[in-house]
């Protein structure tokens, strides 16, 4: 007796659940930081809304003696997780001109709480605007 295939779509299929952990970088959703757990060594979300920031946080860290290959892979893969770079930052080599507006969505989608003064000062950037 044959079976006859199920057709499923796409959309009935349950969403991965986002990560908040890449070996030893997690989220700090409270702080909205990534933080290396072995040395507490924090990266600040807040100040990581351009494609700019993201790769001088890269770069610095790149530099760090104590930080292993593999934990410098599972940083940018948690940022990456976290951010949406490419979707976010730096699609087809260019940076969207409502990156920063994107970066913010994206925390504040994954519940991460953005500092008192962070939020003063994008309150004083939008009036500004209008």
């Amino acid at each position: 007796m044959r079976r006859q295939a199920k057709l499923v779509l796409l959309d009935s299929l349950p969403k991965p659940r986002p990560r908040s952990r890449f070996g030893n970088w997690s989220l700090r959703r409270q702080t909205a930081e990534l933080v290396h757990r072995p040395t507490q060594y924090a990266v600040d979300l807040e100040r990581c809304l351009s494609a700019a920031e993201v790769l001088d946080w890269i770069a610095q860290l790149g530099k760090k003696g104590w930080l292993t290959d593999r934990d410098f892979r599972d940083l940018f893969r948690l940022l990456d997780e976290v951010l949406d770079i490419q979707g976010n930052l730096c699609s087809f080599g260019h940076e969207p001109p409502d990156a920063m507006d994107r970066v913010i969505g994206r925390l504040l989608e994954r519940k991460c709480k953005l500092s008192l003064a962070f939020k003063r000062a994008l309150a004083r950037r939008q009036s500004k605007e209008a």
